[in-house]
């Protein structure tokens, strides 16, 4: 008999999906950045992307005066096989740096073009359609002649009208663009409107092209991972993300629940298990926190002080049965384990699997109410060290 039902629709292909990290360039723009990073500190997060198998890196907007070209010539001189990318506006001197930096570093670069698209951006800047489709012929035209690999994205793309995407997006194919990226700027989207989005540009923009279509979305629905996932089942090739979904208000897609949802449906690339050195070091180098109940990185994710759940966890014959039995993440696939708790809603399973884990005697029935009482008197949970201290003088009573 199978242990573990699942209701999930057959779900597409997710093995060959792609990563794009946008923490040092979309992310680090977030008002929850307390700090600026370091460039050391940015360039551990470089080889912590490589570990956790990041197909591309955006090191940053060269426009602005940042830390690109260092950023990639880190990539260089550290060999690592992280591709790298900058985002340019569709303006000359924006593709003349990126191309400088490739000149200079003699490494490969991506060009991430982009131009607004939205009705109400271009009411606000005052843009016309013909005006755009010009800085989009000619930027494209530009940045391949520099030998750049171009990913073309508009702005707000979720709130575009269908005829301007048309019109936008097929210039730049017919310029040569290498892929196109729907941005969800405004985290506008539900899965089904994602959906939408995707069939769209598959159906009617791309006509037959065979160009990688891309997604770029935001939090700021609380949809981000599902549109993101909902975009690869619709033909996505590549996704982009963020440590801690760090970004602009709510942020951006949360590079953990992504990479662990991805795996967990077969992107067999990426490696899990690397998550949490990489957030850590996210959370630390911006100055800011990782919530205590955050999935899969939180210090509570993987914590039971419930006694039922406690009891059921004690009752599994095999690691991976405890794994699962109260978890739909294993906690040993992101490198953690679980952790079972002493509080006012623990039972007598509780007190057990802890004296296990800590290797001491079983203690006898009435120490563990003993136990128990305590936490439902103070109305709190018990530390480790606590804990530690009861079981141990649980053991010097007589058996």
């Amino acid at each position: 008999m199978e242990k573990i039902h699942t209701w999930e629709p057959e779900r597409a292909d997710f093995s060959k999906t792609a990563i794009l990290d946008e923490t040092l360039r979309d992310g680090i723009q977030g008002a929850q950045v307390q700090q600026e990073p370091a460039i050391e500190q940015k360039k551990t997060l470089l080889e912590l992307m490589e570990r956790l198998g990041i197909d591309l890196a955006m090191i940053g907007f060269p426009a602005s005066k940042d830390d690109s070209l260092v950023l990639a010539q880190h990539i260089t001189d550290a060999r690592l096989h992280l591709k790298a990318c900058c985002l340019a506006r569709t303006q000359e001197a924006d593709i003349a740096m990126v191309a400088d930096i490739a000149q200079k570093t003699g490494l490969p670069m991506e060009a991430a073009l982009f131009v607004g698209a939205s009705p109400i951006r271009m009411e606000v800047e005052q843009w016309d359609i013909e005006t755009i489709i010009q800085w989009v012929r000619q930027s494209v035209r530009l940045a391949k002649r520099e030998g750049i690999t171009v990913l073309f994205a508009t702005e707000d793309t979720s709130r575009s009208n269908p005829a301007t995407l048309k019109r936008i997006y097929r210039t730049a194919m017919d310029e040569g663009a290498d892929s196109l990226c729907i941005t969800d700027t405004v985290g506008v989207c539900t899965p089904g409107s994602a959906a939408n989005l995707v069939k769209f540009f598959r159906n009617e923009v791309m006509e037959g092209h065979a160009l990688p279509l891309e997604w770029h979305g935001h939090n700021d629905k609380g949809m981000g991972v599902a549109n993101a996932m909902r975009a690869v089942e619709e033909g996505v090739w590549r996704v982009h993300a963020t440590a801690l979904g760090l970004g602009e208000r709510a942020g951006n897609v949360p590079m953990h629940t992504l990479v662990t949802n991805l795996h967990l449906n077969g992107a067999d690339d990426l490696r899990p298990q690397h998550l949490m050195r990489y957030s850590e070091h996210a959370a630390s180098m911006c100055g800011t926190i990782i919530p205590a109940n955050e999935p899969i990185i939180g210090r509570y994710a993987f914590s039971t002080e419930a006694g039922i759940h406690a009891a059921a966890i004690g009752k599994a014959q095999t690691p991976a049965e405890r794994d699962t039995v109260y978890s739909a993440v294993p906690a040993t696939l992101v490198g953690r384990e679980q952790e079972i708790l002493v509080g006012p809603r623990s039972g007598t399973a509780n007190v057990l699997l802890l004296a296990q884990h800590y290797g001491m005697r079983i203690p006898s029935a009435p120490a563990i109410q003993r136990i128990l009482d305590i936490t439902k008197k103070e109305r709190r949970q018990l530390s480790p060290e606590e804990i530690k201290e009861l079981l141990q003088h649980a053991e010097k009573e007589p058996a």
